[in-house]
Order: structure tokens, then sequence, then C-alpha cells
């Protein structure tokens, strides 16, 4: 507040409560800029609504700016408006009371409200033909010239649409969000601007409904606060159940003046609902998953829609399965070496994750070890986690149907998709090499024997095979025995050379070279 000393000085005191205005005493017009700010911050906006001049008497004028005559798209007053109407060179327009009559706040007598869209910042014009000259007191108002705004119209208004936006962990009240997986939680925010009304305007019913699709499912009650924040949940009576959001404002509140004039905000927390197909949401062009949501208020039984929010996900891609052993050092490689009697740890895993697109079918991951490799089937177990390296897996494998057959070396893990869709999974199995076994038909053109491996994923009808891993069998090295000479039925001698892994004979004519059930005569 700005206070003169004397009878010549202006005073100009600002209201702090109940309305946006001002006092002036002792001034024949002032000039006021009005800029709209984002509620809690210093952030210009632009707004589409109304302003409302009230209790304009005793000879005082507004006067309108081209500013914001540019923005108007209409006038409203009540017949019985003792308003006159001076349209200025300028291009402004002055509203003024002429015949020195007094009102008060809500009198339609004395005010006119003004339409406006996109309008952020304007200027008006305030004054008094009749102006006020003696010294304020501060308990008689009737020294001063009010100038406000009531916020209620002359007419009953015609409710603006209400409006719709998500928020989720790294996106606040967007129109189109991203999650980054399935489980990830959002929240719809519902906004509905309820005008400032007079008595005779007051609403007879609002109701806020919104129905989500039954792949979402709502997971909190719903929230519901005004401008500033404030908690006005007692206003309504929340009538939701499961997917449907009800709310309904009280008859209470309905007749309560506080109730206009603001605007509340319906929140409610949400998620994708698991185990059911998402194929209809599925849009190949982006390969996204898309799920969207409208709601809707009715005031006075006419329905109002909310704009469309589209929630998105991007599918998982659908790679092919990677099968490695662990080495003895913990590493994941794609191939070792082992003695006879050791046991091979292998794990089948899709660290990119299973397709969402598994959900409702089939899975099965399965491996069918060598006829020279001994299932050992207490060691298999599946593991479920999030995606990422550093995701903490989960044993999983009593919610699938496991088979083992430790003769064959066979074994299949089987469930639904649900319960990898957007996840890794890994399948652990060991395999011990037989000892005493035939193993000519696994060696390789270098003489080493090698035992390859490969596992499968199969999603419904596709089948996808894992990379190849192989196992080295560690061979024994022959031990040489002392040469024996001894004659031949013919009289020749002969040469006997004894190993520990065969038999090599020395002859004149032929040499003869056994290994394993393979036989190589080379004649000279």
């Amino acid at each position: 507040m700005s206070m003169g000393n004397t009878a010549s000085d202006g005073t100009i005191a600002f209201n702090t409560s109940g309305q946006v205005g001002a006092y002036q005493n002792r001034i024949n017009e002032a000039t006021y800029t009005v800029e709209f700010l984002k509620a809690g911050t210093n952030e210009p906006i632009s707004l589409d609504g109304f302003y409302t001049f009230s209790d304009i008497d005793w000879t005082q004028y507004i006067t309108l700016h081209k500013d914001m005559l540019d923005k108007v798209t209409g006038v409203l007053a009540d017949s019985t408006c003792w308003l006159d109407l001076t349209e200025n060179e300028d291009g402004s327009k002055t509203f003024a009371e002429t015949e020195n009559q007094g009102s008060d706040d809500y009198d339609l007598t004395a005010m006119f409200t003004v339409l406006f869209k996109d309008l952020s910042k304007f200027d008006v014009t305030f004054g008094a033909a009749d102006t006020v000259t003696d010294l304020p007191v501060e308990t008689d108002w009737g020294a001063w010239d009010w100038f406000g705004n009531t916020a209620v119209k002359p007419a009953k208004s015609e409710d603006p649409n209400p409006t719709k936006a998500v928020t989720d962990k790294d996106e606040t009240n967007v129109v189109n969000n991203h999650l980054d997986t399935m489980s990830d939680t959002f929240t719809f925010n519902i906004t509905q601007n309820i005008l400032g009304e007079l008595p005779q305007f007051y609403h007879t019913s609002f109701e806020m409904k919104d129905e989500l699709i039954p792949e979402l499912e709502r997971t909190s009650d719903v929230r519901i606060v005004d401008e500033t924040g404030k908690d006005r949940t007692h206003f309504f009576t929340d009538k939701s159940k499961d997917n449907v959001i009800d709310v309904v404002a009280t008859e209470e509140a309905l007749k309560n003046q506080e109730f206009y004039g603001h605007t509340y905000t319906f929140s409610f927390d949400a998620k994708v609902r698991e185990g059911m197909s998402l194929e209809k949401y599925y849009d190949k062009e982006d390969n996204k998953y898309h799920f969207p949501n409208q709601a809707k208020t009715i005031i006075n039984g006419k329905e109002k829609p909310t704009n469309e929010t589209d929630t998105d996900i991007d599918e998982t891609p659908d790679n092919d399965p990677v099968k490695k052993i662990i080495d003895s050092e913990g590493k994941e490689v794609d191939l070792t070496q082992a003695k006879q009697g050791d046991t091979v740890e292998f794990v089948i895993s899709n660290p990119e994750g299973v397709p969402y697109s598994a959900i409702g079918q089939k899975v099965t991951i399965s491996d069918d070890l060598e006829d020279v490799l001994q299932l050992e089937d207490k060691t298999v177990k599946v593991e479920v986690a999030d995606l990422g390296e550093d995701a903490e897996f989960k044993d999983v494998t009593d919610q699938g149907t496991l088979t083992t057959d430790d003769k064959t070396g066979k074994v299949s893990w089987s469930v639904d998709g649900s319960l990898l869709a957007g996840k890794q999974y890994r399948l652990t199995i060991g395999g011990t090499v037989k000892e005493n076994v035939d193993f000519s038909s696994y060696v390789d053109d270098s003489g080493n024997i090698t035992i390859p491996n490969v596992a499968h994923q199969i999603i419904g009808e596709t089948d996808k095979p894992t990379n190849e891993v192989n196992v080295v069998v560690e061979q024994e090295k022959p031990r040489i025995l002392p040469p024996t000479s001894v004659k031949s039925d013919n009289g020749q001698n002969m040469v006997i050379a004894g190993f520990s892994g065969g038999l090599i004979v020395l002859g004149l004519s032929s040499v003869v070279y056994l290994r394993g059930k393979k036989k190589h005569e080379i004649n000279k």
C-alpha cells in the first residue's frame, strides 16, 4: 500500500484476499497492467476465459485498451445493467456509471464480463468522474474507490471442456507419454474448471467419469485437489469401482459459493494389467503398444469429453536366445575344455527380453544334451529378472512346467508368456561328461573330441535356436612301452611298440593304425 500524507497525495491500496483488486483515494484515474501467471510461479501463460468488472458505481468507469479488445470474443451484461458504453477515438472502450448510484459486489446492474481468447496480459484504466478527495480512514471504505474482479458473470456460464493429461516417472502432464516397461506405473489427471457463478446460476449436478480399457488397471484411489493443491475431496463422493472411475459433487458443495471459481484435478494411478493379450493395441508401423484413454464430465446433465491421451511402450526386441558355458572362472564362454567325469554348466538366456507378444502364448525353453553328456536334473533352474545388466534374478522354476529325462538328456520348461514378457530369463543346466564311452563320432578333423550343444526358445509356433557352444574333452597322452623284437611266421623280424591307448604293429610290407572304432590302412 502506498499512503499519502496530504490531501494532494494519491493513495492506492491492493487487496490481498477474497478478490483481485485495488482501492484508490484522491486519484482521478489509474492504469493497471494485469498479467496471468502459472500458479505458484512467475511464468506468464496465455488463457482462454473471462474477466468480470463489478461494483462500478458512484460515477466510476472502466476503460479497456486495444491490447485486450483485440483478444475479446464477447461481452456479457445483464439487461438491468446501468453502465453506459463509449467507443473512444484511440480504439479503446469505456464502461461508466453516470447517475452517481451505489451498488454491491454482486449487483448485476453494476457489472459486465469480457470473454477473451489467448490473452496473457492487458492494460485497464479505472477512474471516477467524482473523485474522493478526503484523506482515507482505515475503517471508512466510503473514502475509497474500489476496482475489483468478482470472478463471476452476470449470466450462466458455458463451462469449458475438461482436459486430460498423463504423468509418469520422467514426464509431467503430457498428452502422449512413453513408458520404459509394462510394469511402470503412471498417473491420469483430469482437470475441470468450475467457473465462478452467482447463486441463481449454481449447478444442479456435476460428475466426472472415466473407464479404463480392460488391459489397464487402476492402482490407487482418486485424489482431488484445486488449483492451489488444496485437498478438495470433501466436495465429492467417490463411487469408483475397479476400472470405472466415477466421482460426483455433493449437494452441499453445489450450493456452496466456495465450490465455484476453482479448477479441480482428479488423479489416479494405473498400470498395464498383467497376463492379458495386448495384440489389438500393437502398431506394426512404429513397433509400439498404444493404450488410449478419454474421460468426461457431466455438468447439469450435459456431457463434456476430455481430449484423448495415448500411453505407448516399445515392443521388446524379438532376438534369438543365447547359449553360454560357465567356465571354471565363472565367465560365460562359447568354448571350454573338460575331462571325463567333469560337470559342465550351460546357461540359456535372452538378455534383450521376451517380446510382449508372448503374453497369452505358451513359451518353452528346451535343450537336448548329446548322448555323451549325463543330464544332472537337480541342477536345472529357471530365473527371471527385469531388463538391464544389474537386474536381480528370481527363481521361477516352480511357476512353470519342468520336464527332464536323464536317460536321453532332454530338458524343457514351459510357462505362459505373461511371466516372461518384457523380462529376461536364464535357464541353467548341468551336464557331466561320461566316462568310458565311445567319443568317435565327436572327433573333429584336428583329432579333438568336441561336443556341440544348441538349445531352443519356442513362443507359440515360433522356434528360435540359440548359437552353438562346444565342450572339448581332454584326451590322455599315450604312454610309450619299450619295443620288443619277435619273429613272424616267415622268419622276418618285427618290432612291436606298445601304447597304452592302442597298438601299432610295424612290419616290412605294411603299417596298420588303429584308433577307437575308426581304422585306416596304408600300403607301402
